[in-house]
């Protein structure tokens, strides 16, 4: 598929001027990041439409600013940390992790 469009002459200038030859590049690159931070497309899907392999793909996100680090997985990362610290208080003072390990003994 080709898509066209018009651009004013002026920022049309201003773009080829910065970016040379490699307006379709850059063009190409961002709408697929973008499709890719709204869900569309998955890393994979990325790498294979701009011809990357997944270290490329990751520093594109980095670039562009796009995480799958949730709010959902902070918050069960913070769980798994809350657990773990009770888990090495009860050990501390019982030389028990958890009710398992004292049935086990």
């Amino acid at each position: 598929m080709q898509v066209h469009f018009e651009l004013p002459d002026d920022f049309a200038q201003l773009l080829q001027a910065t970016w040379h030859d490699n307006l379709a590049h850059y063009a190409r690159e961002r709408l697929v990041m973008e499709a890719c931070r709204d869900g569309l497309l998955t890393k994979k899907d990325v790498g294979d439409l701009l011809g990357v392999d997944r270290f490329a793909v990751e520093a594109l996100c980095k670039k562009y600013q796009i995480s799958d680090y949730t709010l959902a997985d902070f918050h069960r990362d913070g769980d798994t940390v809350y657990s773990v610290r009770i888990r090495a208080a009860m050990y501390r003072l019982t030389g028990k992790c958890c009710d398992q390990c004292a049935k086990a003994a």
